[in-house]
């Protein structure tokens, strides 16, 4: 679907010059698609819970996205707990 809510059809995207918005369009239905097939939020919260705690009252993610964005973030937690080089700039930041 466009933006306007028209179906997106064969002519508008085999068109020239490009119609950028039914390829838009049809990129991020094929990128739904596939994040549907093969993410769900179970996979997600076994995942973050193989490396991290966290509230399950609290945190649980409620669709797709926000378990996109709650993976994304406790692996920002756990890089910067783990990583020496978080560990070593404050310390040098602090000795100008």
């Amino acid at each position: 679907m466009e933006s306007d809510d028209t179906p997106v059809s064969e002519s508008d995207l085999s068109c020239s010059p490009i119609k950028m918005s039914s390829h838009m369009a049809m990129i991020d239905a094929l990128m739904m698609a596939y994040t549907v097939e093969m993410i769900s939020i179970e996979k997600v919260v076994a995942s973050v819970k193989r490396f991290s705690t966290f509230s399950a009252s609290k945190e649980l993610p409620y669709d797709l996205e926000d378990a996109m964005v709650f993976w994304i973030n406790k692996v920002k937690i756990g890089v910067m707990k783990n990583s020496c080089f978080f560990k070593v700039i404050p310390t040098f930041m602090n000795n100008k």
